[in-house]
């Protein structure tokens, strides 16, 4: 079966005000008294999340063998199946979902930048195109400074005990990286450019992207941008569902138009619904509609085939106080 190859980066707590609740309510009122096309209540199979490794909307490990389940020994309740309810029907879609999901990214954007930055654990896993695998799912603990932006982040599993630094303007705009493992690569240290192959090799998008923020930003851009090409876009807001034992907005996109959106065939994504932020994502590629094999696939087998990426944020804390040496090289509670 033949997939096709992306590798394109992307472009790059408050309570939240009444207002949005309000609208939210309204419009799902609407829907129903204008009939919009209502899909019956219904469950998701349990293969939304593309592939056997990530087989729930919570994180999965990739196989007993090469990661185990992450979530017991790290703490962290993302791996546990009652954290990812089904999706039991749609609420309401086309434009309507569209304005909504832009106007909750909207207001997540205005909370995180009250917020001088946050401590959480990032998920993420990826197909690498070059590579052509799929990595193991990741769980690393980050910290995000919106100003000057940096970023730490430390490995809990795979590649155990790996360090990453960025601040902008700081070490020639360059990554520390320390590699973490044993032996004598447990005391390597490199200085490494975001976007250079090496970095690139290892992941779908540069450090410069990481972040909440980021991800808010660039997500609410493209949802604008799809507004303007209603008929090859569709959007269904879904029923409430947990993640990490948070409820959640949930939002489904798929994209009709290759010349339009370039690198997505569908994403799924859960915003909190208390901090309106993305806390979960998932996208799929386009796919050879000429290959014979994938023409028989069920959605759920495409799906399957066509993953590219899983990010997730859990155990996110706005209360945490970053300090100044938690973005600095000779820290003492840092291996560089």
């Amino acid at each position: 079966m033949t997939r096709k190859p992306r590798h394109h980066a992307l472009p790059a707590g408050a309570t939240r005000p009444n207002f949005l609740a309000v609208l939210i309510t309204c419009s799902a009122i609407g829907v129903l008294v204008l009939n919009f096309q209502l899909e019956p209540a219904r469950a998701v199979s349990r293969n939304t999340a593309a592939r056997p490794v990530i087989s729930q909307i919570a994180p999965r490990a990739a196989s007993p063998e090469s990661a185990g389940d992450t979530s017991a020994e790290n703490g962290d309740s993302t791996g546990e199946q009652e954290n990812s309810s089904a999706m039991l029907g749609t609420v309401c879609r086309g434009r309507v979902a569209l304005l909504l999901n832009i106007a909750l990214l909207e207001d997540g954007i205005r909370m995180l930048e009250k917020h001088p930055g946050y401590t959480a654990n990032f998920h993420k896993q990826e197909w690498l195109d070059e590579a052509e695998e799929l990595t193991e799912l990741q769980t690393i603990e980050i910290k995000n400074r919106h100003k000057p932006f940096s970023v730490y982040m430390h490995w809990l599993n795979g590649d155990a005990g790996r360090e990453v630094l960025f601040v902008e303007g700081q070490h020639g705009n360059k990554m520390v990286v320390h590699a973490g493992g044993n032996g004598l690569k447990s005391k390597l240290t490199l200085s490494i450019a975001p976007d250079s192959s090496i970095a690139m090799g290892e992941s779908r998008h540069p450090i410069t992207q990481a972040g909440l923020l980021n991800l808010a930003k660039t997500m609410a851009q493209f949802r604008r941008r799809d507004l303007a090409h209603g008929d090859s876009v569709e959007c269904c807001m879904g029923q409430e569902q947990l993640f990490n034992e948070r409820p959640c907005y949930s939002f489904t996109l798929n994209f009709q138009d290759e010349e339009i959106e370039a690198d997505y065939r569908k994403s799924v994504v859960l915003i909190d619904k208390e901090w309106s932020i993305p806390v979960l994502v998932q996208n799929f590629g386009w796919y050879d509609t000429e290959d014979e094999e994938m023409a028989k696939l069920t959605p759920e087998q495409l799906d399957e085939e066509t993953f590219l990426e899983y990010y997730a944020f859990s155990n996110i804390n706005f209360e945490t106080e970053l300090r100044s040496d938690d973005f600095e090289k000779d820290s003492p509670k840092y291996r560089f």
